[in-house]
């Protein structure tokens, strides 16, 4: 899917759209698309747009120096890896989504690591409304041993029309991340 932004556009190699969930992939660690439009919609069909934008990050100490490879300051830290294909397909779940990124040609100096990302989702009702996301992260040898490595995630979601009363919140008991709108009351 090509995305118009201005006089640029936009490759989105892959979305899932087997469920009732619309999410833009990329092909080094992009979840949306910066909020030019259906970059994580619910329901897909004439829903509003729940995730601005949102990627992996992985830092490391390396020869007593920290680095970080992000895609949010920086689009070319992670990059497809060479001869490597994106494929969108049907598998466990209804579409799997698989794609390996690595910082081998990162603006900043690499830490080298390579990262398998799929993710799954489902068509059917019991199970339409989530994307599982899995990532298998492996040290290259580039830099030997690597130490304090750190790895997250990192989402900018939005609650759509009422972005002065967005309440993004996590509850500890259930080890989940939710958002709503502050303004609303009960269930």
């Amino acid at each position: 899917q090509t995305i118009t932004m201005g006089a640029f556009l936009l490759t989105v190699p892959g979305v899932h759209n087997a469920g009732n969930i619309l999410l833009n992939l990329g092909d080094n660690s992009r979840l949306g698309t910066s909020g030019l439009g259906n970059s994580m919609t619910w329901p897909k069909t004439g829903g509003d747009d729940y995730l601005y934008l949102g990627g992996l990050w992985i830092g490391a100490t390396v020869s007593g120096q920290n680095r970080v490879m992000n895609l949010h300051y920086s689009e070319t830290d992670w990059r497809r890896t060479p001869s490597t294909p994106f494929t969108l397909s049907p598998g466990i779940s209804s579409q799997d989504g698989i794609v390996t990124y690595d910082d081998q040609l990162a603006a900043s100096p690499a830490i080298g690591l390579r990262v398998l990302q799929r993710s799954y989702q489902w068509a059917d009702t019991t199970r339409d409304d989530f994307v599982i996301l899995k990532y298998t992260v492996t040290n290259t040898g580039l830099n030997g041993n690597l130490d304090s490595v750190f790895v997250g995630l990192w989402l900018d979601p939005d609650v759509p029309t009422t972005f002065s009363k967005n309440a993004v919140c996590y509850d500890a008991s259930r080890n989940l991340m939710y958002q709503s709108d502050s303004s609303k009351t009960g269930g």
